[in-house]
């Protein structure tokens, strides 16, 4: 054999070899972005699915607030389309069956699901409590029962609440539409559908990592088989590199450090670049929400006691006036009216409060019935401002509306250029305060004030 046959051969071997290569190559090729396509439309899946469980859960929430809502409106107002609408609701509409109907169907037996069930469960026994305070109203207004649903003629009130005049039948059924056990039911409700938004979450978040693990171990597979076919196909690596592996790889690179996707590559990427920022706002969302409780009274929407030491250490207290506020004869309120009155009329005087005072100032709750008030840029020149703001309050809180109790604000202020001062200005506005209260309450006194 000559060695130009050899050569022949050989060349006829390697040709066959390069063919073979690219052949794997490309196969392999194919197997990555087949690969890289399943975890997208699983993810697509997943997400969709997510997005459907979710739109469950609301509607779960939504429906139990209306159906509370209803309820409400028909004890303080008596309006019987209200009752109407709550039973379209609870027995035509039936948003929460549905809701839990739907994701049992997308999520058979899962821990999601059992907290919805709950939340179902929770609000079906809400429902006991609605009834009755519904048939406490029917009862005072004299409503014809041959009128109302079934369901509510079977609902009996006890002896001692069908004596009850009509009025005192209003107001036992709104006091059990508003009272703390009625809201802390409320609350069972909306800790399980929160309970259900976050298994769907991590649940969703799990899948989706493994997800992009999987997409950057095709990716690295992908790279290694592109290298090699580089000399063969230089055109067409380029196009792929351009269009698909570049914005691949800058998205997990993206994700790595927890930052949202551009909008950049072919439709898919840029599809699932749309999803998952669309999760990485919401857990945003939800560390923003969380840092906002931080310093931030649930009630009243003020800031709490972390809020105000954390505004008040940073101000300049030369510039600055402290307004300590407590609400007169609060505990008898509670007392006499019950805990749901008390709560109202905290909202009541934070409402004023904003309402006189400055966007700037800082509104702060610090204890029960203990406000203060940090205002910006001010000196002792706005005293008369100050007193008008509060007595402008007071005039309001002694001429309430929506059957409150009368009450009034004491309240101690030190401004920075204060005469006479200590080193604590917080102890300076509450000695001020001190002094009205010892006067008999409902003023404002100032701190160094003749």
């Amino acid at each position: 054999m000559t060695r130009d046959r050899v050569g022949g051969i050989r060349l006829q071997v390697l040709n066959f070899i390069m063919i073979a290569v690219v052949v794997l190559v490309a196969v392999l090729l194919l197997v990555g972005i087949n690969r890289l396509s399943d975890n997208y439309h699983d993810l697509k899946d997943n997400t969709d699915i997510y997005i459907l469980c979710e739109t469950n859960a609301d509607s779960m929430m939504d429906a139990s607030d209306y159906l509370t809502e209803q309820a409400r409106e028909f004890a303080v107002t008596g309006d019987i389309a209200a009752m109407d609408n709550y039973f379209a609701e609870s027995e035509q509409t039936k948003r929460r069956d549905n809701a839990l109907a739907s994701l049992e169907e997308n999520m058979p037996g899962s821990e999601a699901l059992t907290y919805l069930q709950s939340a179902l469960d929770e609000s079906i026994a809400l429902m006991e409590r609605e009834y009755y305070s519904m048939r406490l109203v029917i009862d005072a207004k004299g409503y014809d029962l041959r009128t109302i649903p079934d369901s509510l003629q079977e609902v009996k009130l006890t002896a001692a609440d069908q004596k009850l005049p009509a009025e005192e039948k209003m107001e036992k059924a709104r006091t059990l539409m508003f009272d703390e056990e009625y809201e802390s039911q409320k609350e069972a409700i909306s800790g399980n559908v929160e309970g259900c938004l976050n298994q769907l979450l991590e649940g969703i978040q799990t899948r989706q990592e493994a997800n992009f693990r999987d997409m950057a171990a095709t990716l690295r597979m992908t790279n290694i088989m592109i290298a090699v076919m580089i000399l063969l196909f230089l055109l067409m690596i380029l196009l792929i590199i351009f269009l698909v592996l570049q914005p691949l790889r800058n998205n997990i690179g993206y994700i790595n450090e927890k930052m949202r996707l551009p909008m950049k590559g072919a439709f898919e990427l840029q599809y699932l670049a749309s999803v998952y920022n669309r999760m990485y706002d919401e857990n945003q969302e939800h560390s923003d929400l969380l840092a906002y409780e931080a310093i931030h009274d649930r009630l009243t929407g003020a800031y709490n006691r972390a809020g105000f030491e954390e505004r008040f250490h940073a101000a300049d207290h030369n510039t600055i006036a402290l307004v300590l506020i407590d609400v007169d004869e609060f505990k008898g309120i509670n007392d006499n009216y019950g805990h749901s009155v008390g709560d109202l009329i905290l909202k009541r005087v934070v409402y004023l409060i904003q309402t006189q005072f400055r966007a700037e100032d800082y509104v702060c709750r610090i204890g029960g019935d203990e406000f203060a008030i940090i205002m910006l840029f001010v000196d002792s020149t706005m005293q008369p401002q100050v007193m008008g703001k509060i007595n402008a309050i007071n005039r309001q809180l002694q001429n309430p509306t929506g059957n409150l109790p009368k009450t009034s604000l004491s309240v101690g202020v030190a401004f920075g250029d204060r005469k006479n001062p200590t080193e604590d200005m917080f102890k300076d506005a509450d000695a001020a305060l001190y002094e009205v209260k010892r006067s008999g309450r409902n003023g404002c006194r100032f701190y160094g004030e003749e």
